[in-house]
């Protein structure tokens, strides 16, 4: 497209559209300019940005506002401030980098800058707080049905938060609960995914049990359209939930577990540890567990190994 068709269609000068294009190179877009001609995008650049994510999305809640940085404390510290600001349900933060990045009871969350999701989205939903485990089961259904929509890799869950391939996490999702007397004050749920991270970055601590898109596939994939296909499943998910309730989600999450029927051994956050099998879950989003003895018991937090791999 010609210098002066665009200045035509934005408004500006033809001074002002050299600058913006100047701007995009800058940001990593590849425009060529070929002289009588005008100029041709040739590629984007593996960066999130909000205008990108947002391009056809076509989400009603999740992604209504799509928010990126380059570098935070960690993105549900950035949700958070705009939670407690009133942002609406639905707002989303990116980040390429977190300095802080956190994981379940209290682990960090290390990821090199520019190769994964790291991201945090805020909603507002009609639960009781103890339903709010739920929220965790239905982002987890909504991550496995990303990857296998976008990629074709057979991603299953472990409970309670983690998304497997070939028995190695490649995702896990973090949900934070800020409630009143009178009920849920809104959600935080993070999710880290590791998409174009190579084996030898991941940390020393857990590179033998992580993978990622690029070591699974043998290739990079775009972090921007694998963004979308994720919003959109959590949107889709998260409608289910406030219209249909938990079962059609649970239906789901049963139909992609890496966990039910298996024989498992929880650790439970007072350090003990107990062998049993994966029965079932329960409406809240609760892991049922067979002894041995025949006794079942509910997990509704703590790690879980899987043993009969």
């Amino acid at each position: 497209m010609s210098g002066e068709e665009l200045a035509d269609q934005l408004g500006i000068s033809r001074a002002a559209v050299w600058q913006r294009i100047t701007d995009l190179r800058g940001l990593g877009y590849g425009i060529e300019a070929q002289p009588h001609h005008g100029y041709r995008l040739t590629h984007i650049p593996d960066r999130l940005l909000g205008y990108e994510i947002e391009r056809s999305l076509g989400t009603s809640v999740i992604g209504r506002n799509v928010i990126c940085y380059d570098t935070v404390s960690s993105t549900s510290d950035v949700a958070a401030e705009m939670a407690e600001r009133g942002e609406p349900e639905g707002g989303v933060v990116f980040a390429e980098y977190q300095k802080k990045g956190r994981g379940r009871m209290g682990r960090s969350w290390l990821a090199p800058r520019g190769k994964n999701i790291l991201m945090t989205f805020i909603v507002r939903p009609r639960l009781r707080p103890m339903n709010a485990p739920q929220l965790t089961l239905l982002s987890a259904v909504a991550c496995a049905e990303a990857i296998r929509a976008v990629t074709g890799l057979p991603a299953l869950i472990k409970w309670p938060n983690d998304i497997l391939i070939g028995g190695r996490k490649i995702c896990g999702i973090l949900v934070e609960l800020f409630s009143e007397l009178d009920g849920i004050k809104y959600v935080l749920v993070g999710v880290g995914l590791n998409v174009n991270v190579q084996k030898g970055e991941f940390p020393r601590d857990i590179e033998g049990g992580a993978t990622s898109i690029l070591e699974e596939l043998g290739r990079k994939i775009s972090r921007i359209e694998l963004a979308r296909e994720l919003l959109r499943r959590l949107d889709e998910n998260y409608r289910l939930l406030q219209e249909s309730g938990f079962s059609p989600v649970m239906k789901k999450w049963k139909e992609l577990s890496a966990t039910l029927g298996r024989s498992i051994r929880v650790r439970w956050p007072n350090g003990t540890l107990e062998i049993g099998s994966a029965h079932g879950l329960d409406e809240d989003g609760a892991l049922l567990l067979r002894r041995e003895t025949g006794f079942t018991v509910r997990v509704t937090s703590g790690d879980i190994d899987i043993l009969d791999k």
